[in-house]
């Protein structure tokens, strides 16, 4: 009877920390999937200055000189937000 106790116990143990490790490996890979909203990038490419101002529902509003680098501005959102 003793035996069974401390085969249940372990196998009770294992589960329990494959499912803590199963939880901390989720949330890593969650938190380290969302962007740096408030970063500053130097790019290359752009000919004038380009600025994108996320609002409080984090909604990008691209401003820009001319409309080759609010192209590429509107491009550099859509691969931060993927």
């Amino acid at each position: 009877m003793l035996s069974i106790f401390r085969w249940s116990l372990r196998i009770t143990i294992a589960i329990i920390l494959l499912f803590a490790i199963i939880i901390f490996s989720s949330y890593f890979l969650v938190i380290r999937s969302i962007p740096d909203y408030n970063a500053n990038y130097e790019l290359k490419g752009l000919r004038e200055e380009l600025l994108i101002i996320r609002d409080s529902s984090n909604v990008p509003h691209i401003i820009s000189e001319n409309d080759n680098d609010a192209f590429f501005g509107l491009g550099f959102v859509h691969a931060q937000d993927r």
